[in-house]
Formats: C-alpha cells, structure tokens, sequence
C-alpha cells in the first residue's frame, strides 16, 4: 500500500466528521482540506530528506510520535489530548518543515476555497497524523533514514 492510499486510511470519515464539528464546516471541505495538506507536507518532507541531515531530521521526528493513525478517533474526542497532538504537530511542523506553515496554509486554502485561519488550525492536526503513517511505514517496512528518503521519493507519483 503506498503512503498516500495509508493516510487516507488513517483519516477515517469519522476523524473527519469529528474535525468538521469542531470547526463547524461541512466535512466535504474538511476532505478536501486534508487532502491538500496530506499531499503539499508530503511534499515538503520529500523536499527535506534530499540531504543526510533531513533525513536524519525526519526520521528521529516520525520516531517520536507517541501514537499510530488508529489512535487519532479517539484523541479528537478528548479536548486535552486533541489540543496535545495540535501542540506536537505545530512543534513538528516548525522543525521539520521550518517557515513553510503560511505558504501551505496559503497555497491549501485557496485550492479549497476556505479561510487561510481554518487551513492553518488544521496543519497541526494534519503534520502528526503525517508523521504517524511515517512512523508505521518505518516499523512495517523496517527502514532506516536513508531508505525512509528512498521510499518518500517513490511517493511522488
């Protein structure tokens, strides 16, 4: 399964129901806005692992994570620990992927025809659940730094 296909997976109707109600917006826009973010952080890491040290970088970030996309239904019903993962997203996002959060959000919001504020709330939910189907690759497909980079290349189709 490639990354794409296990980060939908991991963004179930009821994740997006759940964000939708929170942020009271129709869950099709929400879809749509993890979409985009799914594919432009996606990106963006691919950029990242292009030297030895972003791979490195990338790789101690998605080892980190403390929780696998099955867990995430269950943090967005629980405040404290919906505003955790935001917390960790946003810490994630600004190491892994430094100055690039107004661009995306920017570039995403535009493309779903919403608020840039909305886009930007959500690239801190949306940066851990990334990082998470990184992690789970990692451990599924037993990769270190350096073939995590040669697997997020092949992503790019």
């Amino acid at each position: 399964m490639n990354f794409f296909a296990s980060l939908k997976e991991a963004l179930t109707e009821g994740v997006i129901s759940q964000i939708a109600a929170q942020k009271l917006e129709k869950p099709e826009k929400i879809q749509k806005i993890f979409d985009a973010l799914g594919v432009s952080l996606v990106g963006g890491l691919i950029k990242r692992v292009t030297t030895e040290s972003g791979m490195k970088l990338v790789y101690n970030q998605a080892q980190k994570i403390e929780f696998g996309p099955e867990n995430i239904e269950g943090i967005l019903k629980n405040e404290a620990e919906f505003e955790k993962l935001k917390a960790v997203g946003e810490k994630d996002l600004n190491t892994v992927l430094p100055g690039l959060k107004s661009a995306i959000s920017s570039m995403v919001s535009k493309y779903a025809g919403t608020q840039n504020s909305l886009v930007a709330s959500l690239c801190g939910v949306a940066m851990p659940i990334v990082m998470s189907v990184i992690k789970q690759k990692i451990t599924e497909k037993k990769l270190d730094a350096e073939s995590l980079a040669a697997y997020l290349g092949d992503q790019r189709e």
